[in-house]
């Protein structure tokens, strides 16, 4: 009854479920399963009184994914600056009984679906957010973060000024991506 679980969605991660004519990767749901027991052994036998605090700032991450398009009358899969979005980065910091901080759950809307080109369509990554969560990490200390999946709807990344173009999927762009957020977030936690 105290298992929060999350699911995210990336074009990098192994199958979880039957995509097109593709059949989920039993080895890895078998992995992911062993991981997520020993996670849960692990929390439990580590338990700590801690106090939550609640917070949110402002992400430059997302932009709409869905341009209006006048002359054909149909909706372009292109970036739309003045399209809805969600704005915000909301997070959560569990401080230790000594108020230092130990873990930081935070959550974007905007999908992890970055990584393009044949070159690249056979890494496993967690785009962005492992990105985020690395440096983030970094900056606790230790590992701590984690990223929640928050309703992207319509939203990819920008990481262009303007937000008139999707990033073309390097990796060197997924870093930049993660470093915004990473960024966002550490700013709003250091400002306590």
């Amino acid at each position: 009854s105290q298992i929060l679980l999350n699911a995210s969605h990336n074009h990098t991660g192994p199958r979880c479920v039957t995509w097109f004519y593709l059949p989920p990767a039993p080895r890895f749901l078998q992995m992911l399963e062993d991981k997520l027991v020993e996670a849960a052994v692990q929390a439990s036998e580590s338990k700590e009184p801690v106090t939550l605090w609640t917070g949110e700032t402002i992400t430059n991450l997302p932009v709409n994914r869905r341009l209006p398009n006048p002359d054909t009358g149909e909706i372009d899969f292109a970036p739309n600056p003045n399209g809805t979005i969600y704005q915000y980065l909301p997070f959560v910091l569990f401080r230790n009984s000594e108020g230092e901080p130990v873990h930081v759950m935070f959550s974007i809307a905007a999908h992890p679906s970055n990584i393009k080109g044949v070159d690249r369509s056979f890494h496993i990554s967690a785009d962005y957010p492992g990105v985020a969560v690395r440096l983030v990490d970094k900056h606790l200390g230790g590992p701590g973060a984690l990223f929640l999946q928050g309703a992207a709807g319509c939203a990819k990344c920008s990481i262009v000024p303007g937000k008139d173009q999707f990033p073309t999927g390097s990796w060197e762009e997924v870093e930049k991506a993660g470093s915004i957020v990473a960024g966002e977030l550490i700013a709003a936690l250091d400002k306590d």
